[in-house]
């Protein structure tokens, strides 16, 4: 997520635009914040690599070192605490489980993994030498550099789980079946790989070949060869071949859509039928977007959009608007949005939208920051995007 200025009102949004990618130095140390949620409030070492795409990517659409940080950390708390989930959900107990973070980039998701579960219990693998280092001397976690090829990635210590968040969703098809195996091949016995990918329904089914994988040579990195890391579109099938030729055929799995930030489909992957992985729960955060946002002269804010769940065992409890970080706004979303519908291929969405009016006073000047965001029964929460 970044921010986006709304030329028409003077607010800034959180959304996920596709932009350039930035070029910055600028990325000072920051104060610890809360870690993830629904465990104690303890400090994250916030401490950005200048090299960091991620950050960069934040600053350059934000403009801001502020948001930029803001985007960042809330963007890796996400990462981190589903992957916390999973760990508590498959390896419960007193001993938390040895976790390595792979394409870990500069440790945007491990700083909050190694805050929960301690980082003698956390190692990062990335193919950047700078991201590892940095994650070793600054976290405190282990960490190994990894490398373009699979078959040349050395013996390494074996994990109890391994988390992959946006790798297999730029990989080229032979690079998709190498590291499934190679990583498979790094877990103990009774060990967990969970990894996100870009459904095919991302994609016109026009596009997408019979085997069911569909590979674009661009992707948003500047610094890593599109030919190796572009994007990726698999369908449920060629994923599920996949890991079979990875793992063997006596494999428990479980797909969960948009299980990732909402964004990409997550599987979780056990040859141990012991980790209940067939059973874990759908970890699905509100989805949505804010379709237009006036503010009149006259201080009258106009905000329409549409929220839901991918969730068919939840549902949308309300959306609100905060400004400054004070609530002024709350509304259900029950406007009839079709197209929403038909877009995602999700009947529950078709009563979806939302139109918030309300006055803004006194009037004020210079710029604000405006977040919507969705809340489900189930209490998942998330801000919602600008288109």
């Amino acid at each position: 997520m970044a921010t986006k200025k709304n030329a028409r009102s003077g607010f800034y949004f959180f959304h996920r635009p596709q932009l350039d990618n930035p070029s910055t130095k600028h990325a000072p140390r920051g104060a610890p914040i809360p870690v993830l949620a629904g465990s104690a409030s303890i400090g994250v070492e916030m401490a950005i690599h200048p090299d960091d795409e991620m950050y960069q990517f934040a600053f350059q659409r934000l403009g801001s070192v502020s948001l930029a940080r803001r985007q960042y950390a809330r963007q890796g708390l996400r990462i981190a605490t589903t992957f916390g989930r999973i760990a508590e959900w498959c390896f419960p107990g007193a001993h938390a489980p040895t976790v390595l973070d792979f394409a870990s980039g500069h440790g945007r998701a491990t700083r909050f993994l190694a805050a929960h579960l301690g980082a003698e219990r956390v190692w990062a693998s990335d193919i950047k030498d700078d991201a590892v280092s940095f994650c070793q001397s600054t976290i405190g976690v282990g960490g190994f550099t990894s490398t373009a090829r699979p078959e040349d990635l050395e013996v390494v210590p074996r994990f109890d789980l391994i988390v992959v968040s946006s790798l297999f969703s730029h990989l080229p098809r032979h690079l998709f079946h190498g590291w499934l195996a190679r990583l498979a091949a790094l877990l103990e016995p009774g060990g967990v790989l969970a990894f996100s990918v870009h459904g095919s329904e991302m994609v016109d089914p026009s596009l997408m070949p019979a085997d069911g994988y569909l590979f674009v040579a661009e992707s948003e990195s500047r610094v890593l060869n599109a030919d190796l890391y572009g994007t990726a579109y698999v369908t449920t099938g060629f994923v599920t071949g996949a890991v079979q030729a990875a793992f063997g055929s006596a494999i428990h799995m479980r797909c969960l859509p948009k299980g990732l930030c909402g964004a990409q489909d997550l599987y979780v992957v056990s040859r141990d039928p012991a980790r209940r992985v067939e059973a874990l729960p759908l970890l699905a955060e509100p989805v949505g977007y804010v379709d237009v946002c006036v503010l009149t002269p006259g201080g009258h804010l106009h905000v329409t959009g549409w929220a839901g769940t991918h969730d068919p065992g939840d549902q949308l409890q309300w959306v609100t608007l905060e400004l400054d970080g004070v609530r002024i706004a709350s509304s259900s979303a029950q406007l009839h949005r079709p197209d929403v519908s038909a877009v995602l291929g999700n009947p529950a969405l078709e009563r979806s939208g939302f139109d918030v009016r309300i006055g803004i006073h006194p009037p004020f000047t210079g710029d604000r920051l405006l977040e919507a965001k969705a809340r489900t029964l189930r209490g998942a929460e998330d801000v919602l995007l600008v288109d």
